[in-house]
This record gives structure tokens, C-alpha cells and sequence, in this order.
């Protein structure tokens, strides 16, 4: 099965992608390896409250596949060598249960929100989750809405996270939409914790 990577990447201090020619090169290196690898597209984004932060969410047949073909390939080897003098650290790298791709760079913003469900709540917030996508859908219309279930997110178990990214115009009209903020009570029962992070796509 298809499953999106969600990869958070920061950057060394100082290092910009707005001033930095030669670290935009390298992550268009990196972005056409992956997708010429697997198939799939993928997209860079910088967040909006930190910009030392980037993610990157992008396709693969399948977890396996990343993890047993890509990540030991010379292709990942080199782009993590042309990478190395920018990056930081990789923060955290796991696989979610979307079929790519799970964004679009058409949208100005991207939401990312990070649910952390209580074991004996996955059935309603199963139920609450898919009525709130579909009024979110209608909300952020024309951009992309798609979330799904981290599968091997090493900071929780299999299926207590749910990962939900939406593309929005500005983030007025995000406001009060996404779970956790939104006016209704229903989740606070269900979550154990809730991160929302806004991003911008890089055009590189």
C-alpha cells in the first residue's frame, strides 16, 4: 500500500533557505532523487514560526520500500552528503496511511496537525475525525485536505496518532476550523495531546 513520509528536518543556526542559493540546489537534488526513486512526488515546506523547521512530505509504494531500498541506496547517501553542511539533525521520520500525494504546493499554507489519540477512544474519534475532514474539505476548498494514521511514528504506538494536512489561503480562513481548535468540546475527551504547524511550500 501507497503511504506518505512525514520528515521534520532542522536546519543548522543560520542557515536560510530564503539566503541560501546553494542549500536550495541541494534540496531540488534531494526532492528529484526521491522522486525518481519512488515515483511519487514530494514537497519541501518551511514553517511559518520557525524557520530553522522544514518537513518534508512526500510518496512511497510502501513503508518498506523507504526504509529497506531507498535509505540504504547510494541516491540517499548522496543527498544526505550534499545535505550535510546545512542540516542539523533529522528531527523525526515516520510513514502515514495517505495515499500520495497527501498535499498540493498550490496552496499557499499547509497545515500539519499531529493527533495523539487515547487507546480506548480510536472509535470515536474515528467517527468525529471523518465528519471534521468533510466540513474541512468545504472550508479549504479548492486546496488539498487528507489525513490518516501514523503507522511507525517511533514516539507512539501504531494507529494513536492521526496526521491531518490541509492547504489554506491564509491562515484567517484556518481559524477556528482544524480539530482541537475548533468550538466544539468533543475532542478533548479523545486527545492526549495536539500539535497544529503551518508551513510554506518551497519553490524550488
Amino acid at each position: 500500500m501507497a503511504v506518505t513520509e512525514l520528515a521534520v528536518l532542522r536546519l543548522k543556526p543560520g542557515v536560510s533557505v530564503a539566503d541560501d542559493a546553494e542549500l536550495r540546489t541541494q534540496l531540488r537534488f534531494a526532492k528529484d532523487t526521491m522522486e525518481a526513486y519512488s515515483r511519487h512526488p514530494f514537497y519541501f515546506l518551511q514553517d511559518e514560526d520557525d524557520s530553522e523547521v522544514l518537513y518534508i512530505v512526500g510518496g512511497w509504494e510502501s513503508a518498506e520500500f523507504h526504509k529497506d531500498s531507498f535509505v540504504p541506496s547510494p541516491e540517499n547517501a548522496e543527498q544526505i552528503r550534499r545535505l550535510q553542511d546545512k542540516l542539523n539533525r533529522v528531527e523525526t521520520m515516520y510513514h502515514v496511511e495517505i495515499a500520495p500525494p497527501a498535499i498540493s504546493d498550490a496552496s499557499p499554507i499547509v497545515s500539519i496537525g499531529r493527533y495523539y489519540i487515547y487507546k480506548d477512544k480510536l472509535a470515536e474519534f474515528r467517527q468525529a475525525i471523518d465528519n471534521s475532514i468533510q466540513r474541512i474539505k468545504q472550508v479549504a476548498y479548492p486546496y488539498k485536505v487528507s489525513g490518516g494514521y501514523s503507522i511507525d511514528n517511533p514516539s507512539c504506538t501504531k494507529y494513536n496518532e492521526f496526521v491531518l494536512f490541509s492547504g489554506w489561503n491564509d491562515l484567517k480562513n484556518q481559524h477556528g476550523h482544524l480539530p482541537g481548535f475548533d468550538r466544539e468540546d468533543r475532542y478533548k475527551t479523545l486527545l492526549s495531546n495536539f500539535t497544529i504547524n503551518n508551513a510554506t511550500p518551497i519553490r524550488l
